[in-house]
């Protein structure tokens, strides 16, 4: 017995002294910043490359006007001491420090204190953005993407939000806080949907329970999504998805800029159409279009998934697959008198959609997240196109090639997948054929899309960097090079220094420039190809780059007779 006692201590006297406790003690320290008497907690970051740590805050916090910020220090092991630029902090001291931009250092000794070991840390605060503050219990449980069921793990919590000026918002219990997405739910920036017990209005946006963090983690620029979305709303009427950027910190830990926005759903302050007298659809993937309530295959093969809360009766089924089957016959019979397209669709709202999906060089145009409705339950219904959504493989930044050419009208291929891929461009692709929705798109186009495009190349796209640039910066030094793995495709003039401070890591710039690029020679092409009225040949080029199932041809627009 006493040999066993002995040897446990042993075992244990051993393991104590090969950990590094100082390790584990900087690590854990928890800190807590006050604002409008409240307690924010706050964790540390560690660069792995450099070993050094950083103290990311939200924007709030530079609103003090003493020019320095006061923190609470918390650590578990209170037999050791921890020193913050040669001043002692007991866990649980209030301490002040500076908000000039410089590195610090915290100091840990052990209980004897005779050994110590020093961390560099710096502290860098956001510009401008609100500030969305996730807490949650288990969120390595939401956020390992080994587990099977991580895309419907499901956690409740709360959720904060503090606007730029330094005021608390909202302050609100979640029914649930869950990863969204599909390819992008696998990077380590994920994004997420949180679902609010209370409807709530954020940042003066739509009251309305459920709400979307878009990660932009494939897009450099960080302006793909919200500025087709701010386009989209200067162009209709019609019920587009706000969108608001914000900085998140999730149990304290900053995790970079986001894109708060409302979902694309039916609701209130959303698309607002009576759901007990009304269908709401999407053009969505095969293998995704079973996941929704219900879905089924039209007679060309395309996947319609409908989204209902209920289940819908065999009745029903029957009676809305007879208007989708009714509907994709006039379109696909192009050649008929045009008079007969908009008895089933409504031509103001998809020309509206499909030249917003041509202007962005949408590489999912017609596969997925196209979105539709009726106003009343009937197989003589009407569809109208919207609400428009999901634009970060747009403006040249797709790992589908024939995308990446902005001279060549790509909404009107069908094939824009792999021979053998049943995702296809189909219905979008045909309704171009018809004569007068060309013409109803390119006069969209004239009308309505040029004037947008011409002030977002004027001033619009820069007043987004203008607004974005430091939490940019500050995403890109907390990501680092992971943002180049994700990003579909790099600019062609990216640097990033081997060497340097935090800034080297700030890439906004030479991203930005691509989709002005992209957006200049897509306006070029448009205002010869639906303005000039400039006869153009299709010419079919061998696709060298491949990708998953991209299709094996690429497709540019050259004039006639040269």
């Amino acid at each position: 017995m006493y040999l066993f006692v002995i040897t446990a201590l042993f075992v244990l006297g051993c393991t104590y002294f090969v950990t590094d406790h100082k390790k584990v003690v900087m690590d854990d320290l928890q800190i807590f910043g006050y604002m409008e008497e409240q307690e924010i907690p706050l964790s540390f970051w560690k660069d792995e490359s450099d070993g050094k740590y950083y103290l990311f805050l939200p924007y709030m916090f530079s609103q003090n006007t003493n020019k320095e910020y006061a923190f609470r220090l918390e650590y578990e092991d209170k037999f050791y001491k921890v020193n913050v630029d040669d001043v002692m902090h007991r866990s649980g001291d209030v301490w002040t420090i500076s908000s000039e931009e410089k590195e610090h250092h915290i100091c840990i000794r052990d209980p004897l204190g005779s050994a110590e070991e020093e961390y560099t840390f710096q502290i860098l605060c956001s510009e401008k953005l609100p500030a969305v503050m996730i807490t949650v219990e288990d969120l390595w449980e939401i956020e390992n993407p080994q587990l099977v069921s991580a895309q419907k793990y499901v956690e409740m919590g709360l959720v904060q939000v503090w606007n730029a000026e330094g005021n608390l918002v909202l302050d609100e219990e979640m029914e649930d806080f869950k990863v969204k997405g599909n390819i992008t739910r696998i990077m380590d920036k994920k994004p997420f949907t949180f679902t609010l017990n209370e409807s709530a209005s954020i940042l003066g946006m739509g009251e309305a329970t459920k709400w979307i963090l878009l990660a932009n983690a494939t897009n450099g620029s960080y302006i793909r999504n919200k500025m087709i979305l701010d386009m989209a709303d200067k162009a209709t009427e019609n019920y587009v998805p706000k969108a608001e950027y914000v900085d998140l910190f999730l149990n304290g830990q900053y995790r970079g800029m986001y894109l708060l926005t409302e979902a694309a759903e039916v609701g209130e302050n959303r698309l607002q159409i009576d759901p007990n007298d009304s269908w709401f659809m999407e053009i969505d993937l095969d293998v995704r279009a079973p996941e929704q309530t219900h879905s089924f295959m039209t007679e060309q093969g395309q996947a319609i998934a409908l989204h209902v809360e209920y289940a819908p009766d065999l009745e029903e089924q029957e009676e809305l697959q007879e208007l989708v089957k009714r509907a994709e016959r006039v379109i696909y019979n192009y050649e008929k008198k045009d008079t007969e397209l908009s008895k089933v669709i409504d031509m103001d709202s998809w020309a509206f959609m499909w030249a917003l999906q041509e202007i962005s060089g949408n590489c999912d145009v017609g596969i997925t997240s196209q979105f539709f409705y009726t106003k009343e339950k009937s197989e003589n219904a009407v569809l109208y196109a919207g609400p428009v959504w999901d634009f970060d493989s747009t403006m040249g930044n797709t790992y589908i090639a024939l995308f990446r050419v902005p001279n060549a009208l790509i909404a009107s291929i069908e094939e824009t997948r792999a021979e053998y891929s049943v995702n296809q461009n189909r219905w979008m692709s045909t309704l171009y054929k018809h004569e007068a929705f060309q013409e109803a798109v390119g006069q969209k186009y004239e009308t309505i899309f040029l004037p947008i495009i011409e002030e977002m190349l004027t001033s619009g796209i820069d007043s987004y960097v203008d607004f974005i640039d430091r939490s940019a910066e500050l995403d890109a030094l907390r990501w680092h090079n992971q943002r180049l793995n994700w990003q579909y495709v790099l600019p062609e003039n990216l640097t990033i220094p081997e060497e340097g401070d935090y800034h080297r890591y700030n890439t906004i710039a030479c991203n930005v420039d691509m989709v002005k690029k992209f957006l200049e020679q897509k306006r070029d092409f448009l205002n010869e190809l639906w303005i000039a009225k400039t006869e153009f040949d299709i010419v079919e080029e061998e696709n060298t780059q491949i990708v998953l199932d991209s299709s094996d041809v690429i497709y540019k627009w050259v004039k006639k007779d040269e």
